[in-house]
């Protein structure tokens, strides 16, 4: 936003959006067309910023932001958040992208999990949209 002659960015920690799993975030950012990287600097408004990880969106000139926080699961595992600069143009495609990472990171985390417990996962997208996962239980169980 702009104050005077001064223009400022918004940098937003997404907090109430927390992975887990950073295999599955990176599956969800290709259904996307996105592109995780282990680059450790993210592209903002006023320039770049250390990160742990980076989303690259294409047509953007900005990235999304993945940080390392202090906290753990009940399993041990660390979670992580998200950051992305919401000014102007290049912050409303970062929104948009991160509204569709929420709705593909749990489908992408659950057939991570299943399958890691051995079962069989089916993914159908019915003509509403919808996304359903089938899960079976593999033979070898």
């Amino acid at each position: 936003y702009s104050r005077g002659n001064i223009e400022m960015s918004h940098f937003v920690k997404v907090e109430d959006f927390q992975i887990t799993s950073l295999s599955a975030l990176e599956s969800a950012a290709s259904r996307i067309d996105c592109v995780f990287s282990e680059d450790t600097e993210a592209r903002y408004y006023e320039g770049t910023k250390c990160v742990d990880y980076t989303i690259h969106v294409p047509n953007c000139e900005w990235d999304i932001a993945i940080l390392k926080t202090d906290k753990l699961t009940e399993n041990g595992d660390r979670i992580y958040n998200l950051e992305a600069d919401f000014y102007g143009s290049n912050g409303k495609v970062l929104r948009e992208k991160i509204e569709k990472l929420r709705q593909f990171y749990p489908i992408e985390l659950a057939k991570e999990i299943a399958n890691q417990e051995g079962y069989i996962v089916e993914e159908e997208i019915d003509s509403d949209g919808n996304i359903n996962l089938d899960i079976y239980i593999s033979e070898e169980l």
